[in-house]
């Protein structure tokens, strides 16, 4: 699987956006091959995100050659500027029965082994936070070049919290050495989820 992110700055209005793109822009890409979800995230501070998740990187590098246009045309007098896109390959994912509310991005630089650190997560980590009725997504990404990203879903603003503390010394214990750096990080409220239609 293949995860574009992208990130605008400087928007106004981000309800209205979502609702353009919700209404104008996800009917099309749901039923494009390879659509797997699509979410937005209004990250607060005029930061809006979008997340589109596909079943090949060929898949999404298509869709993401025409994004720019369809933004432009679309929600132009909401959104200023280009994106600022992130895409990677999904190296696990994990989502619930249950309307998040909240996401949780961490972005951390200088991963040197991004296999081993799917195999700690997978097999130390998220085992004890499985259990937590608030956890309703969670996703590891290879961004390359050292660059590994998480992204976790949440019922609500308190679950994220929760979990946050628990996390963290689990993560400095286990995982201090293929993530020397602490991450880039940003909260924000999930406005739609997306689905690829069921199969008949």
């Amino acid at each position: 699987m293949h995860l574009v992110q992208r990130l605008y700055r400087g928007v106004i209005l981000p309800t209205e956006i979502d609702r353009r793109v919700v209404t104008g822009i996800v009917p099309a890409l749901r039923v494009l091959p390879g659509f797997i979800s699509f979410s937005t995230v209004d990250f607060g501070g005029g930061l809006f995100g979008s997340f589109t998740l596909y079943a090949r990187r060929d898949e999404a590098e298509r869709v993401s050659a025409a994004a720019p246009g369809v933004v432009r045309n679309s929600l132009g007098d909401l959104i200023p500027g280009p994106a600022e896109v992130r895409g990677g390959t999904v190296l696990h994912r994990r989502r619930t029965e249950g309307k998040a509310s909240v996401m949780v991005v961490r972005r951390y630089e200088g991963c040197a082994d991004p296999a081993e650190l799917k195999r700690r997560i997978t097999a130390q980590l998220l085992p004890r936070f499985a259990a937590l009725p608030g956890l309703h997504g969670y996703c590891l990404v290879d961004d390359g070049q050292g660059r590994v990203s998480s992204l976790s879903l949440f019922g609500t603003p308190e679950d994220a919290d929760v979990l946050g503390v628990l996390a963290a010394p689990l993560v400095q214990r286990n995982l201090s050495d293929l993530l020397p750096l602490p991450p880039e990080t940003l909260v924000g409220q999930v406005l739609s989820e997306s689905l690829a239609p069921a199969s008949t």
